[in-house]
């Protein structure tokens, strides 16, 4: 059986010319096929990037936002001149009321012993404990 004869056109000057057009367009069609994915990859990472970095600075603004309303809560409740740890307790036990954020409040002395600790639930500690 001769193969020349099932394919006559491949011995032909136009069937190699076919043959070679034809091989060269399907070179050139997964070159810009990978171009093309590879553009469509990096314009895809850089717009989750992008959109991932309005969200953490959403996020940082809502924390500084929470803290900022902590702190104004806190010097709202708190006396200047609460010297007395009565007023100081009175003055723990307002933030607590007012402010739910705050589960407890522990306060310290001069050299980091522990004076007050105050809870939401009810509970109290005065103890010098280290």
């Amino acid at each position: 059986m001769n193969l020349h004869l099932n394919r006559p056109w491949r011995r032909t000057l136009f069937g190699k010319y076919v043959t070679s057009f034809v091989g060269l367009m399907i070179f050139v069609l997964a070159i810009i096929g990978a171009t093309d994915i590879w553009i469509t990859y990096r314009d895809t990472k850089h717009a989750l990037l992008h959109a991932q970095g309005e969200k953490a600075d959403a996020a940082a603004l809502k924390v500084e936002q929470f803290l900022a309303e902590m702190e104004r809560q806190i010097s709202w409740a708190t006396r200047a001149s609460s010297v007395i740890s009565e007023q100081r307790r009175a003055d723990d036990e307002t933030i607590l009321e007012h402010t739910p954020a705050i589960a407890g409040i522990a306060q310290l002395d001069g050299s980091g012993r522990l004076v007050l600790n105050l809870s939401r639930d009810g509970s109290d500690t005065a103890t010098e404990a280290d």
